[in-house]
């Protein structure tokens, strides 16, 4: 299991939106090349089938993942301060091999890997929550299935962990938003409407553990 925390300059729920908009990753994070909702249930769960990039220079051949995602704000003491707001976007990997709506057979030269539970949890920093700052915690539980050495394993994760908030740091800098998830807030609950400029910054640590 790996846990990366960032801070990045945008309130809680412009994060939730940019990350909750996973499709659209594939525009900022290289990591990804193929996401498909195969299935969605209602507003905030879905099935998926996500595939990821070669790691370490080739070494970690292209990994898919099937995965059962959900998305939600929690509760909150106030509901309308919605900085103060804490959202979650978790997930677990399932065995959808012969899912009737849209067969998942394994892809030539791909290997089929394995998502424990994991996800995001995005919320305000402590002391600073009228301010457009918050904390990401990531963790990933996966496992990438084949022969290879933990040590492999271990540095390509916290790299790629690194890479990502790099990137998502790059992105939200540039204020390239998702056409279709602008947002604003009304009333404590994110509305699709033009989004309000903003920066980030991030740092970032990944840690085994």
């Amino acid at each position: 299991m790996f846990k990366c925390n960032a801070q990045f300059a945008v309130t809680p729920a412009q994060m939730f939106v940019v990350l909750q908009d996973i499709p659209h990753t594939i525009d900022w994070n290289p990591t990804i090349i193929m996401y498909k909702i195969l299935h969605q249930f209602n507003a905030e769960v879905e099935l998926n089938i996500c595939t990821a990039a070669s790691a370490a220079g080739g070494l970690i051949s292209s990994r898919d993942f099937i995965n059962l995602r959900t998305c939600a704000q929690a509760r909150t003491k106030i509901p309308t301060e919605t900085r103060d707001s804490v959202y979650i976007i978790g997930g677990t990997g399932v065995v959808a091999d012969n899912w009737p709506h849209s067969p998942t057979p394994v892809q030539s030269g791909v290997v089929r890997g394995w998502n424990g539970l994991g996800g995001y949890l995005v919320e305000p920093v402590k002391g600073r929550e009228s301010e457009s700052i918050c904390l990401v915690h990531w963790v990933i539980n996966a496992d990438l299935k084949g022969w290879l050495p933990r040590s492999l394993i271990d540095g390509a994760m916290c790299t790629a962990m690194t890479d990502w908030c790099n990137n998502l740091r790059a992105y939200l800098r540039d204020k390239k938003y998702p056409d279709n998830q602008k947002w604003s807030i009304k009333n404590g609950e994110i509305v699709l409407t033009p989004p309000a400029a903003g920066t980030a910054t991030a740092t970032a640590t990944a840690a085994k553990k």
